[in-house]
């Protein structure tokens, strides 16, 4: 079953506004009910809602990269090293391979546009008709 702010409002006997609030560090929260929000969070394991945040904060810490080949020992390492450095700082990587298709590139860049995320690192084949819309567009 999914717990939802309103669960853990009324364990807590709280208003379901001031579970995010805590959850997300609003300074208007007293520190002892944030810490309290956090444990009771934690303990009936909510999760919260990374839609529902993308929508608030106009970000969704989703970077996309989009590479030829990811069997390819060079970009498993650029791959590994974009991830080791984004990760901390709350970003997930999503990986498109290209096969070295210009109009998959293309598809891959559109995709990503669609899931609205922060960035796009690509290795691209080459510049062609197909994929120069889809460069000006980002």
């Amino acid at each position: 079953e999914k717990i939802t702010i309103y669960d853990i409002a009324k364990k807590l006997n709280i208003t379901a506004a001031t579970v995010p609030r805590a959850l997300n560090n609003n300074p208007k929260i007293k520190e002892s009910t944030r810490e309290l929000v956090i444990k009771t969070a934690a303990s009936m394991n909510y999760k919260q809602n990374k839609l529902a945040l993308a929508l608030k904060s106009g970000r969704s810490n989703n970077i996309g990269v989009i590479v030829p080949r990811i069997d390819s020992n060079f970009f498993a390492s650029v791959i590994r090293g974009i991830e080791e450095e984004l990760h901390p700082h709350g970003y997930q990587v999503i990986i498109c391979q290209t096969h070295e298709d210009p109009k998959r590139e293309n598809e891959n860049l559109y995709t990503l546009i669609d899931a609205q995320v922060d960035g796009i690192l690509m290795s691209v084949t080459d510049i062609t008709n197909e994929n120069t819309g889809a460069f000006h567009y980002v």
